[in-house]
């Protein structure tokens, strides 16, 4: 995480990676490599997120931060209150702790892919696709200093940019809903300057590109799923040997309703299937349109038995169909703070390491 990179604005922990190069070492002494991942949901902790450092973060946000604009937040905050978007996290009425954050166990008591529709979050999304206050220039110089320490690593498959690139406000330019138009408006040239950095350090580099969560793919039964932005891999040409279109597929995307308790519904099994097909199959399209392979870096998720054999076996069939490669979400309990994997386990391990 960029926050565990940059601790102090312009200071890189060369201690955390030393941490974080021994765990990718002694999974590779083991046959199992590393993706290594910019992990974010819901950009940083003063959102009730995580992944970017918050004084990058709050500087983002800005003190006021609006949906759209003051007048109109104003008329449509009945509307905005009914359908649950547009709500600041200062209107949860949590605490705040000594860095004026909001304390975890309240931001959990909140599913945390609804803070995404936060006027913060919107804000500080559009300020990284933009480069308000240079946050861009920030973002890629820490992948610059994170690729050139693990560019001769052989134990590292790739680099994913930016896990699950999150909404902007697209008050000033509606077409940004229309799917397929912010990867190419602004992942894409975003994702391209990351790229020459990976590329300097080592012209053995892989970039695993991911497209937007939304709208490119729309949670309403049965699934829409459209197809990605990207004109070519970020920084490259069509068939580039060093790019790989990386994508995640949870039922519990289709719709809330198919995951009320966190976990896909046994008795949705078909319409979960059919979504996974859909998304599954439309990003092997896209992949084959960009020459490039793809690969399903997240799925699962779940807790229990039934549902996560559901759901296991639903994907990995999908993907041989597609002849595509997967990753399960997650590996181990990392106390994941915006998941249940600090009260559950998601992961193929318990809590005691039993499998």
């Amino acid at each position: 995480m960029w926050e565990a990179v940059e601790r102090t604005e312009g200071v890189y922990d060369e201690e955390y990676l030393n941490k974080v190069e021994d765990l990718i070492n002694a999974l590779g002494e083991q046959g199992i490599y590393t993706l290594v991942d910019a992990h974010q949901d819901v950009f940083a902790r003063t959102m009730c997120g995580e992944g970017v450092p918050d004084f990058y973060a709050k500087e983002a946000v800005g003190r006021h931060p609006t949906c759209v604009n003051v007048v109109i937040d104003r008329v449509l905050k009945p509307i905005y209150e009914k359908l649950g978007v547009c709500i600041s996290i200062k209107d949860y009425e949590f605490e705040f702790d000594e860095n004026d954050d909001p304390v975890i166990a309240d931001c959990q008591t909140q599913d945390f892919y609804v803070y995404y529709s936060s006027p913060e979050s919107l804000r500080a999304f559009q300020a990284l696709y933009t480069n308000k206050n240079g946050i861009r220039d920030k973002f890629v110089a820490y992948w610059d200093r994170v690729s050139l320490r693990f560019a001769n690593n052989p134990y590292v498959v790739g680099y994913d940019p930016l896990n699950e690139p999150g909404l902007t406000d697209p008050y000033p330019d509606p077409t940004l809903m229309l799917p397929g138009h912010m990867d190419r408006e602004y992942l894409s040239p975003m994702f391209a300057e990351v790229f020459e950095k990976y590329y300097a350090n080592s012209d053995k580099s892989v970039m695993w590109f991911e497209p937007m969560s939304t709208p490119d793919e729309i949670g309403i039964p049965p699934g829409y799923v459209f197809p990605v932005g990207y004109d070519t891999p970020p920084g490259g040409e069509i068939g580039s040997a060093n790019h790989v279109l990386n994508d995640h597929t949870y039922c519990c995307q289709l719709s809330p309703l198919m995951c009320a308790t966190g976990e896909p519904r046994e008795d949705k099994a078909a319409e979960c299937l059919a979504f996974h097909r859909n998304r599954i199959h439309t990003r092997a399209l896209d992949a084959e349109r960009l020459g490039i392979p793809l690969h399903i870096t997240e799925f699962g998720a779940c807790l229990t038995e039934g549902p996560c054999t559901q759901e296991i076996t639903q994907v990995a069939d999908v993907c041989d169909e597609n002849l595509v490669g997967w990753a399960y979400w997650e590996f181990k309990t990392y106390k994941d703070l915006t998941t249940s994997a600090s009260t559950g386990a998601e992961g193929f391990y318990n809590h005691d390491g039993s499998l």
